[in-house]
């Protein structure tokens, strides 16, 4: 059993903001991997497309968002969109 499997996210949602690009993007991959329905958030919404893009054709399943966690009303409408793709979200990081 491979460690993706024992740690499976089958079914999960997971929101991982700073999501384009370094630590956020490598997060959102192994959620994705391990099963997962990835909202990949960040400032600018092309970058987040394209690292939702890479996920969805490496096999994952990835929506994109753009959120500035410095603003509530921001952080609302990502639960918001992380809701309305799968449910419940479970998992949120925030790199810095």
């Amino acid at each position: 059993m491979t460690v993706l499997e024992q740690f499976s996210m089958q079914g999960q949602v997971a929101i991982v903001t700073g999501a384009a690009a370094g630590i956020g993007r490598g997060i959102a991959e192994t959620f994705a991997a391990a099963g997962a329905s990835v909202v990949v958030s960040d400032l600018e919404l092309a970058k987040a497309e394209e690292a939702a893009a890479a996920i969805r054709q490496a096999g994952g399943q990835a929506h994109a968002a753009v959120c500035n966690v410095t603003k509530e009303e921001d952080r609302v409408q990502l639960v918001r969109t992380a809701i309305e793709r799968g449910g419940s979200a479970r998992l949120n990081t925030v790199p810095w």
